[in-house]
Formats: structure tokens, sequence, C-alpha cells
């Protein structure tokens, strides 16, 4: 087998892994793939373009057989090495059960990286968790809800300092609840966006960023603040504020060894809907529990992870942290920790793209994610 299908093959092996986690776990089944895109074409993108076509086939209970593909094109339009790649994705995903996720995501990028655009075309017929709201929910309280929705987004990048960034973008999301748990909490249609409805919004933020590469960075930092404002007077169903704050930074203590560190906080004002609200996600912090397992007006989380080469294209990780929701910052709920390990197989060691298996357990409960990319 050639280099390039080999890359394909453990690309789609490792997908459909991934896949096959538990329905909550689902949700960010997206971010994986767009990772295990850009590690499969990372060694090629000096010049020209580059298309690519993975198969997707994954087994969840409340999905039966589903299967798909994704595509994915990259190149410069420049031989100058330093400026980003733009990239172009789609994705369609169809079940036996017919519901079906399409997507298609475009992130550009002018010479030098002096501004950028990232936009997000999403459609969605699909199954997704609900567990309730606040920080003392319980696993048994498990219910699914059938989201059909509609999703456009974009996000403009203006570079006004070495390495700082200012955003602009726009959000629209159209949803229907399709369908609810007969005697659960979505069903009587109380509780806000239950019923469906839509999102219009503006996104404003900054973002600081020193790492010297962004796939398994080993020394600077990531520093991203984000306002997001859904309102009424230009078409939103609800109005509510959303302010988010992502810190990251990694330390190099040896040649092979890596500590990184997490923090994140958000939080939601005003009308907001179920969804909508700051909650777990499970892949980049919290990894013990599954997406989506705790949620409410307010999330802090906080890790840290020992990241160490060993043999070969083999490493391994250790990780610890946790977090709070709670409906304000001064009433968070209990601290859920998140600790675990995992594994990691370099696809691509030049630029550091690896596979990663990680084991995480939290308060009685406990999770296994397969992606590529790191955690963050």
């Amino acid at each position: 087998m050639s280099r390039r299908g080999w890359r394909t093959a453990v690309a789609g092996l490792a997908l459909a892994a991934g896949a096959t986690a538990p329905l909550a776990a689902q949700q960010d089944e997206g971010a994986a793939i767009d990772s295990a895109y850009a590690a499969i074409l990372a060694s090629r993108l000096d010049t020209g373009t580059t298309f690519q076509v993975v198969p997707v086939v994954f087994v969840g209970p409340l999905t039966g057989l589903a299967f798909g593909a994704a595509t994915l094109e990259v190149g410069r339009r420049t031989t100058d090495t330093g400026t980003r790649p733009s990239v172009k994705q789609a994705q369609l995903i169809y079940t036996t059960k017919d519901q079906v996720q399409l997507s298609f995501e475009a992130d550009l990028w002018s010479f030098r990286n002096e501004a950028g655009l990232s936009a997000r075309l999403e459609y969605q017929l699909f199954p997704m968790p609900f567990y309730g709201i606040g920080p003392a929910t319980s696993p048994l309280a498990l219910e699914t809800y059938t989201s059909q929705r509609l999703m456009f987004t974009a996000l403009l990048q203006r570079k006004v300092a070495p390495a700082l960034y200012l955003q602009a973008g726009w959000r629209v999301v159209d949803q229907v609840i399709a369908r609810t748990e007969a005697g659960g909490a979505l069903a009587p249609g109380t509780l806000s966006g239950s019923r469906g409805g839509s999102i219009v919004g503006l996104d404003l933020g900054a973002k600081l960023d020193t790492r010297e590469s962004g796939f398994s960075p080993t020394r600077g930092a990531l520093v991203q603040a984000r306002v997001q404002r859904a309102e009424p007077a230009i078409g939103s169903s609800f109005g509510f504020t959303r302010l988010g704050l992502d810190a990251r930074g990694y330390v190099p203590l040896r040649r092979s060894t890596t500590l990184a560190l997490h923090a994140t906080a958000d939080q939601a004002d005003g009308d907001v809907p179920f969804d909508q609200l700051p909650m777990v996600d499970g892949f980049g912090s919290m990894r013990g529990y599954v997406p989506g397992r705790f949620r409410d007006r307010v999330l802090v989380t906080a890790q840290a992870e020992l990241r160490q080469r060993l043999v070969w294209r083999l490493g391994a990780v250790v990780f610890g942290g946790g977090g709070a929701v709670g409906p304000r910052f001064g009433a968070l709920g209990p601290w859920q920790p998140s600790v675990g390990a995992g594994i990691r197989f370099a696809i691509l060691p030049k630029v550091g793209a690896n596979l990663r298996v990680d084991v995480g357990i939290g308060r009685g409960e406990r999770a296994v994610k397969v992606s590529f990319g790191e955690a963050f």
C-alpha cells in the first residue's frame, strides 16, 4: 500500500473507532474528523492543492448503522510556507434510522496570515442527549431528543499585531425539536428552546496565539476571549449573551516531555436555549464524562496534562483536572474531577499529528475517547 493509501486507511479506521463511542460522544465527531484530515495532509501543504475523500462508518445505539463520506481540499495560493493553508471540508452521514448530518466548512487565509475567514454551513436531523440543567444532574436522568437544525456561521479574523487577531462574526441557527421522550423534561416544551426557534447573533473576539504548532504544541500559549450576542431586534427568537475565555500554555520540561495547561470560563445570560448553555464537551476537557453531561449558565474547567514521547511513534499522557457548573460564578456546584491516561501514535511525526486514545474517569463515570489531535 502506498504511503498516501496507508494514511487514508488509518484515518478511516480511527474515525470509525471514535464514532462507535456512546451517542453523547458523537456530538464531537466533527472535531475528530477535522483534525484527522489536517493530520493526513499536513506534510503535503508546501505548495499546490490536495483533495482527499475518507469514508465514515460507525454503529450507535440510537443511530443504528451510519455511513457516509467526508472530503477535504487543502492548499495555498502562494509558495510562502509561513502562510497558513486554506481548508475546505464537506461531510455527509446517513443512518439506517433516517437520520442525517450534512456540513460544509471553509477556513481561508490571506498572504502571511494577515486576515482569515472561517465559515460553516450545517444541516442535521440527529438524536442528542440531555441530562437536565444544573450541577447535580444524575446519569440516570438521560433522555434523548431529535434536533432538526440548519446553522450558518462566519468569522473574520484580522491581524493587528504579531500573533494577535481581532475577530468579528455572524451566526444564524434555525432549529426544530422533532422528537422528545414522553415524560421527559423536554416534552412539556417549558424549557427555553425546547420548542425550537431561531438564533441570530453577532460574535466578537480577540486571540493571541504564540504556539509553534497547531497539532501538538510544546511551547507557547493560546489565549482567546469571545463575546456572542443573540438579538431579537435582528430576528432571533431568543435574546442572550455568552462570554467565553480559553487559555492554554505549553512548557517544555525536557526534549521529550511537555507540560500542557488549560483553563476555560464560560457564562451565559438572558433567555438562553437549553442547548446553548455552557456544557461539558467531554473531548477537550473533562474527559471522564460524555459531552453534555453537565450544563448551566456558568461553566469553569481546568486541567493539566503531562505528555511524554516514548519510542518510535509512540507517546503517553496522564491528565487531571475537572470542572463545575452553576447558575452564576458565586454559586458553582461541586467540583467534578476528571483524571485519566492515554496513548499517542504519531501519524505524521514531523508535524506532531497524533492519533489519541484517552481513558477518562469522572465521579462515578468513565469514558473512552478516540480522536486525532491533542485534547487541547
